[in-house]
């Protein structure tokens, strides 16, 4: 279903208003990838971009809901209905292969292994730029996809599709994929047909995403896909000779070493290790990572097998143009680059080197413009990108492209990886020229790790694009505005609308040459609120024995309320890791509702997990029912729960807060408001909560634009007035999101990142925390 208009148009004017303006690019002199070369990547921009390629090759009947492209929609939705041996099945979803509508098992299977091994290598990358929620629907769109395409027979596998689509009849027709109505068959893998590398890939991906985002069905599909390669007969596949794999050792390795991670079965790591023995050492050390060879990814993360990596990466970065960049083949030869890059980024990472990190460095500038071409081959980054990538949708042609050469497209494409030059450093920006023009998941899979790994090492301080052409999609999380800055003399008038919790409506009257700011607040019938609940714990749990915690839902959620996400803070002796752990709901009558998206925020040895049950909790009865948490497996035997956080909203509509700001003078950005410390004998401690400006209890969207009007007026008295007048001191030290010692954007940046849940709240304020109560327990 097609989402509305007015929903992308409110959806574009959110998504990312409160970031900072991304650096411009401008075209440098072009040197040689070896070199310290001139052209300035922003890794938080390009990370950002190079997911959106997913969003363009959506597929199904969600296609409207969950694409955050808003020339994307619903099609092939009669995918769900189709007859094969085994009945008929929901075969919907999943992602288009490249510029055509086909999907392609191998290149699904490996492209969403090969982002959620990027999420895991690199999960702070993600967090820290706001992409993980993104990266999480296009992965978890995938294995649900995975899932419907599986045949079970009890518990163990009797078929699994490996393609949906007829490629000699896709590549005919040339036209968007909503408008395809042509048959588009199943392919099966079976016992005598076993496609053992399609299968043993596909549990990989599951896996992989079990792993990180710890939805138990992901796992137990893995795990009987796994068994399914393992016992029966081993064969390649042949997908219409457009894919054909050379072997499925690698697939099996990388399924069973990534099995061993998620389950801590030492039987898996023991069949990784046999599958290693088998494989040809040469071929493990020549082919770089693609979907064909996977090796490079077994290596490094069995990690016993590091000179195998250091071998295929040598072998093949010693493989370079003239201008020093790794061109495998002349087509595609940027995923290969791209995915080499990965390889040196991880080699460096678990070895405690740097010996190749630099050279992936160059090797990414080569891509974004350092070039004898002058030329950016991500799509829609900067006035240098190429322009004409070979895809359908994107193109907006209605018949074979080279009868279209040269006319503009209809969309902008953003974020594909282009195949890229020729081992000559040749590039031919035609639609139809396919060796240089083609997109592909596949492409777009490697390079998205890659990114995230130099954004970590290279990208401190960079921002997000707050304006992506064609981006309006879905976006949980609306970020309020920061300060305004206009240097012209006539009157500007920008309105901002914004979904917040009630506040009071009044209009401010700032000092001179500062705007004015009037807050109007159309409120319903009857008014409604949003708050925490904190249940305060101390108990110890472990995986040997005692994996579980339970709490009445009635101790943390109000009788009138409707609860949005549980939080469970944990601690331990030690570094935690990445948890293993789920939660679920026992309702009156034993009825068990499992929660399938739990989100750990942070590392070390103080973390919490996050469980989103807006989307349960108006269909449950709560008031009998029983949160239970769960904790498997983590790098700690024992763990602390220390408390569990309820956030809630009251079960009406919230009201809608319009604020406009007027300026008839010029003003210049908004100077940084520097603030003697109030005296600890002016601040109500029992009040302090860090992003609580208003100190109304709560920390949310309000706390922003209180924030932002700060800035302004550099006064809180008008949101403190009255009987809170007293609380200014306090107000001052909540907003002291950043805490050094001078209030301006840098406040305002951690008190949105918290609000879009990219921060927590312990990383909101200063050490002073140890005098709040509602820190106490947790930093103690």
């Amino acid at each position: 279903m097609k989402k509305s208009s007015f929903f992308k148009r409110v959806k574009a004017a959110v998504v990312g208003v409160a970031l900072t303006a991304t650096t411009l690019i401008t075209p440098f002199a072009v040197k040689t990838p070896e070199t310290d070369a001139a052209v300035s990547i922003n890794y938080a921009k390009a990370l950002q971009y190079s997911l959106y390629l997913y969003d363009a090759n959506m597929c199904g009947k969600e296609v409207g809901e969950k694409s955050q492209l808003n020339w994307r929609d619903d099609c092939h939705t009669y995918d769900s209905n189709v007859s094969t041996p085994y009945g008929t099945m929901d075969l919907s979803g999943g992602f288009h292969d490249c510029g055509d509508h086909v999907k392609f098992g191998i290149t699904g299977a490996y492209s969403a292994t090969m982002l959620g091994w990027s999420y895991y290598e690199y999960k702070d990358a993600f967090t820290k730029t706001g992409q993980a929620a993104h990266l999480q629907t296009i992965t978890d769109y995938y294995c649900d996809y995975f899932k419907r395409c599986t045949v079970m027979n009890g518990s163990s596998v009797q078929a699994f599709c490996y393609q949906v689509g007829n490629g000699d009849t896709d590549h005919a027709s040339w036209q968007a994929p909503e408008k395809d109505t042509f048959e588009r068959p199943a392919y099966f893998a079976t016992s005598s047909n076993p496609c053992t590398d399609v299968v043993a890939e596909t549990a990989a991906a599951l896996a992989m995403n079990y792993l990180n985002f710890g939805n138990s069905e992901d796992l137990t599909y893995a795990k009987a896909l796994y068994s399914f390669a393992k016992t029966n007969n081993k064969s390649g596949h042949s997908e219409q000779s457009y894919y054909t794999g050379t072997t499925w050792l690698d697939d099996l390795a990388l399924a069973s070493i990534i099995l061993y991670k998620a389950t801590n079965d030492s039987s898996y790591k023991t069949d990784c290790g046999n599958w290693i023995s088998q494989s040809n050492y040469q071929y493990t050390t020549r082919q770089p990572l693609c979907w064909d060879s996977v090796w490079p990814a077994v290596n490094i993360i069995y990690a016993n097998e590091w000179n195998r990596v250091a071998e295929n990466i040598d072998n093949n970065k010693n493989n370079t143009t003239s201008e020093g960049y790794f061109a495998l083949n002349d087509w595609g030869s940027a995923r290969y680059n791209a995915a080499l890059q990965l390889e040196c980024l991880l080699y460096d990472k678990y070895n405690n080197t740097s010996s190749y990190t630099s050279w992936a460095k160059g090797q990414m500038e080569y891509l974004f413009g350092n070039n004898k071409n002058n030329q950016c081959y991500m799509v829609g980054y900067d006035s240098n990108s190429v322009t004409e990538p070979h895809h359908r949708a994107a193109s907006g042609f209605t018949n074979f492209p080279s009868e279209n050469r040269g006319k503009k497209f209809a969309n902008v494409l953003v974020g594909a990886l282009v195949g890229g030059p020729d081992k000559s450093g040749n590039y031919y920006d035609e639609v139809d020229k396919y060796e240089y023009a083609e997109v592909g998941v596949d492409y777009n899979a490697a390079f998205v790790g890659a990114l995230a790994g130099l954004y970590l090492k290279y990208g401190s301080g960079q921002s997000i694009d707050s304006s992506v052409p064609g981006v309006s999609g879905n976006d949980p999380y609306p970020i309020v505005t920061t300060p305004i800055t206009t240097t012209t003399t006539t009157t500007t008038t920008t309105t901002i609308t914004t979904t917040v919790a009630p506040v009071t409506s009044e209009k401010v009257t700032t000092k001179e040459n500062t705007p004015s700011v009037t807050t109007k607040t159309t409120t319903p019938p009857s008014q409604g609120g949003s708050g925490t609940k904190i249940v305060n714990v101390n108990e110890k749990i472990d995986y040997s024995n005692n994996k579980n915690y339970n709490v009445n839902l009635k101790d943390i959620i109000p009788s009138d309320a409707k609860a949005q996400k549980i939080v469970v803070n944990l601690s331990a002796n030690g570094e935690m890791g990445t948890l293993l752990c789920g939660g679920g709901i026992t309702l009156s009558g034993g009825n068990w509702q499992q929660l399938s998206n739990a989100k750990q925020n942070g590392t070390g040895s103080n973390i919490s997990v996050e469980f989103d049950i807006s989307s349960y909790a108006n269909n449950l009865e709560m008031s009998n029912g029983v949160f239970q948490f769960s904790y498997w497996w983590g790098n700690q035997l024992e763990v602390n729960v220390d408390s569990v956080v309820c956030y809630y909203t009251s079960d009406t509509i919230t009201p809608i807060v319009t604020t406009t700001v007027s300026t008839t003078k010029p003003i210049e950005t908004a100077s940084p408001v520097v603030t003697t410390k109030p005296s600890n004998d002016d601040i109500d401690w029992s009040k302090v909560m860090y992003g609580d400006v208003n100190v109304d209890g709560e920390v949310g969207l309000a706390d922003s634009i209180t924030l932002t009007k700060y800035l302004l007026s550099s006064d809180l008295y008008p949101l403190v007035s009255g009987e809170k007048a007293k609380y200014k001191a306090t107000a001052e030290e909540n907003a002291q999101c950043y805490y050094d010692g001078i209030i301006d954007q840098k406040d305002v940046e951690n008190l949105n990142e918290y609000n879009i849940s990219s921060v927590n709240l312990l990383d909101l304020g200063s050490a002073d925390k140890s005098k709040c109560p509602l820190y106490k327990d947790i930093l103690n």
